[in-house]
């Protein structure tokens, strides 16, 4: 069963020209720049996997009960901060850092407008 809503077309071109009003601004070009170049780097993207990988395995390991010793945990430090301290990583992460005042703004913006809260509705 389709359960996809047609919305009327004005209202895509709302949303078309609403999306295009934001990517105009700057918080959120500067955002998309700064992940496009971080996701361009391919030894940045690779630093940022393994640490997700990484995790993913100490995590499980320690769910399975497994008591990590100094030295895995010291590998995931030291990784971690690698990928904090990767130049465009944490320009990347200011940008969105920067950018996520402006999104709440958008969504308190959106719930006044409508009287409900638009974010809890989206989900």
């Amino acid at each position: 069963m389709d359960t996809t809503l047609q919305l009327p077309a004005a209202l895509h071109e709302a949303a078309r020209a609403f999306g295009q009003a934001i990517r105009a601004d700057d918080y959120v070009s500067a955002y998309l720049e700064a992940r496009a170049r971080a996701e361009a780097d391919a030894a940045t993207t690779e630093l940022e996997q393994r640490l997700a990988s990484l995790y993913d395995e100490l995590l499980a390991r320690q769910q399975a009960g497994e008591t990590l010793n100094q030295e895995q945990r010291t590998a995931f430090y030291d990784l971690r901060r690698q990928v904090q301290t990767q130049p465009r990583l944490s320009a990347r992460d200011e940008a969105l850092a920067q950018l996520k005042p402006v999104l709440a703004d958008l969504a308190s913006e959106i719930s006044a407008t409508l009287a409900v809260d638009y974010t809890a509705l989206a989900r």
